[in-house]
């Protein structure tokens, strides 16, 4: 008997059955997760503010883009500043700007831009244009959507392909697949009408399946 109680004794209770020993779960943060909550909200605040600060030096960005834009518009408008323009670094500039660029308002003042500067008459001659890439970027202006831009990049590349000696110059540029592509795509008659000329005043250089391919075009 003695023994039995001894063995009853040593026997454990279960932590639940002692008094005063149960604790009650705690879901509160500890310090640890405290810190770890805010860190994340901080976190998070400021990937909000770096994306609000892009978006607003983005929108800073294509404000400033949209006035050189117009600035460089202007000048082409002048005369004076026409005989300039290549020297000074602006046809440089306008080029740049209008394939850097999809902004439908920088996209139509480089393009009206262009309109005005092909005329060059005794400032320069055209191949100093095409040297400077002015054909490649009407290409690809040519492949948007905007039909004042389509306009302006047929008005350009007839301009070119009525000078002499540059036709095969054009061609290796792109222009007569421009051209080509203003024909079939376009829905403006002005601006099939230009670029029929185009097709034409290129087709002297042509030969065989080339020279029937064009005819096809020209007569849609």
């Amino acid at each position: 008997q003695l023994k039995k109680e001894i063995v009853a004794k040593g026997r454990p209770r279960s932590p639940e059955k002692v008094p005063g020993k149960h604790k009650k779960p705690n879901f509160d943060l500890d310090e640890d997760g405290e810190a770890a909550a805010t860190a994340t909200a901080t976190v998070v605040e400021v990937e909000e503010e770096d994306t609000e600060q892009a978006v607003a030096e983005k929108e800073q960005q294509m404000r400033v883009k949209r006035k050189c834009s117009n600035a460089l518009l202007n000048m082409s408008c002048n005369e004076t500043m026409q005989s300039q323009f290549i020297e000074q670094g602006g046809l440089a500039a306008l080029l740049e700007l209008a394939i850097s660029c999809n902004d439908e308002e920088v996209v139509t003042n480089c393009a009206a831009c262009l309109v005005n500067l092909i005329p060059y008459g005794d400032y320069y001659s055209p191949r100093r244009l095409l040297e400077a890439g002015v054909v490649r970027v009407l290409v690809r202006l040519a492949l948007g959507h905007d039909p004042r831009v389509r306009h302006y990049c047929a008005l350009c590349l007839c301009r070119l392909s009525a000078e002499r000696g540059l036709e095969e110059w054009l061609i290796a540029d792109g222009a007569l697949a421009a051209a080509t592509r203003l024909v079939t795509l376009s829905e403006n008659a002005s601006t099939k009408e230009v670029a029929a000329k185009v097709l034409i005043n290129l087709a002297v250089t042509l030969e065989g399946n080339q020279a029937e391919t064009l005819v096809k075009n020209v007569l849609k």
